[in-house]
């Protein structure tokens, strides 16, 4: 009978070690496979250095990655005509054993500007796997004289 309690008691404490053990494996797991902000994510704009007042251009931003959120900005001092229209990209490719993905999102706008003066578009920013990554600002100049649409309906009507 003490034979039995001893085995049933040894037995107890090593299944019991063995738990603490895999728990505490579990814990590191847990350490390993949290997120952690990357750092080869980017975030490329593109658009017209220099415009004409009234003319229609497209702002672009494309992420190398699947993308949560798309926050633009404001685009103050611009008339957001369309946008935005989204488009996504991704290719996967094994060559000699070493797999290759490659995955890119993209967000285009069209906008025009009334008025002369050189603006700067703020950056745009995406969440992708909690964190928030952003684009640069963009400089913006447009020239030509100042467009009023609405002033120059009123006046042809007269």
């Amino acid at each position: 009978m003490k034979k039995l309690f001893y085995f049933l008691l040894i037995t107890t404490v090593l299944y019991s070690c063995g738990n603490e053990e895999v728990s505490s494996d579990t814990e590191s797991n847990k350490i390993e496979k949290e997120k952690l902000r990357r750092d080869d994510i980017s975030i490329s704009v593109s658009t017209e250095d220099i415009a004409e007042t009234g003319e229609i251009f497209q702002i672009s931003y494309e992420v190398n990655e699947r993308v949560e959120s798309f926050n633009p900005p404001s685009f103050e001092g611009f008339d957001v005509l369309s946008g935005p229209a989204t488009s996504s990209f991704s290719s996967t490719s094994i060559i000699n054993g070493q797999r290759k993905e490659e995955i890119k999102t993209s967000y285009a706008y069209t906008i025009s500007a009334q008025n002369p003066g050189n603006y700067t578009i703020a950056p745009a920013s995406v969440s992708i796997d909690g964190f928030d990554y952003f684009s640069d600002s963009v400089q913006v100049k447009i020239i030509g004289e100042a467009q009023n649409t609405n002033q120059n309906q009123i006046s042809q009507n007269s």
